[in-house]
């Protein structure tokens, strides 16, 4: 009995290390400019949960080939989804993701594409933030008209 307590013993002081922290999301639905996106939850394996999600934001990004989320795309850190009531940029973009565990170990992924498509309608003349690529669009009865 006491080589079992001892044994027992042994392999409880002898801790599994984690699996490296890696993000297994490769890829997440299309889009449709000026509509409401479909969603996609990043997902992680490895590392110490809870995870913390980030996206690269403003323009470093793009010198190094990748970018930011699609305007109107938002990142929640806590769950990984991505989300949008309204989409607002067209084109493929290509986000620098990043997931931080509880060890503040990290992993990155530029493999995730979101392909926006173009929406020639310009969906009801809405609002996007000034500094947009698309500029702002206002509204006006029936009428629109870019500024």
């Amino acid at each position: 009995m006491t080589a079992l307590r001892a044994f027992v013993a042994a392999a409880a002081s002898h801790a599994v290390a984690a699996a490296p922290l890696a993000i297994t999301t490769t890829s997440c639905p299309n889009g449709t400019q000026y509509a409401a996106y479909a969603g996609c939850t990043l997902k992680a394996s490895g590392g110490t949960p809870p995870y913390v999600w980030s996206s690269l934001t403003g323009k470093a990004g793009f010198a190094s080939g990748f970018s930011t989320l699609p305007e109107g795309l938002s990142l929640d850190a806590a769950s990984g989804a991505i989300t949008s009531s309204l989409i607002g940029g067209q084109g493929t973009y290509t986000p620098w993701l990043t997931v931080t565990d509880a060890a503040a170990a990290t992993a990155n992924t530029t493999s995730v594409n979101f392909h926006i498509a173009a929406d020639s309608t310009l969906g009801g003349c809405t609002f996007f933030p000034a500094d947009s690529i698309f500029h702002t669009v206002r509204g006006g009865g029936s009428a629109c008209s870019l500024y």
